[in-house]
């Protein structure tokens, strides 16, 4: 941290600095087609053997530019860098995270293990750069996946119809697998339900911040799926409350539930 901190870094955890350090590493032996090697896809124990793909959150987003306008010159030599650099220009990897920015586990991750940022900044830069060969690790992957299932982003968002029509295609490639995902990128998905369908195999699943689901009633087309709800208590007697862990949960968020009962609560993580 010291050595990245006297090199004009602004760091103020470990994450950053790692990230200082993974950045000046993405260069163009990442372009040559080598970069999908690199590019890990796990099945997560806590998801009960379901593989997954993080893509960046708004955490290593901001940290990025926040370096990035630091050091514009030292960053902007290397070729992989000014791509990250001019796609976060134009998206946002994690829609409303002021929200619950300070209550996403995906950051407490980070910070634990600091390789989980270089990992997911591979991921973006693959789905960049080289989005066919990306897609067909993917596939790969999900077809082997002995649940029947596969998780879309861990982490991260779906921030782009670009990228709904990116899973859209791998979903309708693996008919066998169920994939899911969470989103707060209600407006994308409304305007995309509204004169387009997704696979059947393709489930996704709306997230609400306790005290605001007034923002959930202007989209009616998702309220089709179940709503994913943060909040701080657990109603009594609730029948679909997420533990956290798929294997005691029930994998309540990859069921079709009633619609007068389809809100899976979670509480808060801190």
């Amino acid at each position: 941290v010291a050595k990245a901190q006297n090199n004009g870094w602004i760091v103020n955890n470990t994450t950053a600095a790692h990230i200082a350090n993974g950045i000046e590493k993405l260069n163009n032996q990442y372009l040559d087609g080598s970069l999908i090697k690199k590019v890990i896809i796990k099945s997560n124990s806590k998801l009960d053997g379901i593989p997954t793909i993080g893509f960046p959150n708004i955490f290593i987003q901001s940290t990025f530019m926040r370096l990035y306008y630091n050091n514009f010159e030292r960053m902007s030599a290397l070729p992989a860098c000014r791509i990250l650099m001019d796609y976060f220009k134009e998206h946002k990897c994690c829609m409303n995270c002021s929200r619950c920015s300070g209550l996403c586990y995906n950051n407490k991750f980070e910070a634990q293990y600091p390789q989980k940022a270089i990992s997911e900044l591979r991921i973006l830069l693959a789905y960049i750069t080289d989005r066919p060969a990306l897609s067909a690790k993917i596939i790969r992957t999900a077809k082997r996946s002995k649940s029947g299932y596969f998780r879309i982003n861990q982490n991260g968002e779906i921030h782009s119809e670009e990228m709904i029509y990116f899973w859209y295609y791998i979903a309708n490639q693996c008919p066998e697998i169920e994939f899911y995902t969470y989103t707060k990128s209600y407006a994308l998905f409304e305007d995309f339900l509204s004169s387009s369908s997704l696979p059947t195999n393709f489930h996704v699943n709306m997230s609400v911040i306790e005290g605001h689901e007034e923002k959930m009633a202007q989209y009616p087309h998702l309220y089709s799926g179940n709503k994913f709800k943060m909040v701080t208590s657990i109603p009594e007697n609730s029948t679909t409350t997420c533990t956290g862990n798929c294997s005691t949960c029930g994998r309540l968020c990859m069921r079709d539930l009633p619609q007068d009962n389809n809100t899976i609560y979670c509480l808060y993580h801190n």
